[in-house]
């Protein structure tokens, strides 16, 4: 299997992700009284770390 196209740039409207691997959302369930805090912020800075070129975050109440 040539794995080669997902090591590839890829261009989206104005951003250009320097590969294809994608994160996709998910519920961590590490909320702080309904909002994101450090421990989120850990979790997918160490996903940017292992490779991933974009991150769907999972959603978030903007209000309590």
């Amino acid at each position: 299997m040539d794995l080669r196209r997902v090591f590839r740039p890829l261009t989206l409207r104005h951003k250009t992700l320097r590969n294809r691997l994608i994160f996709g959302a998910h519920t961590t369930n590490m909320a702080e009284g309904g909002l994101p805090g450090d421990r989120h912020l850990g979790y997918y800075l160490e996903r940017v770390c292992g490779g991933a070129a974009m991150i769907a975050v999972e959603p978030v109440l903007v209000h309590r």
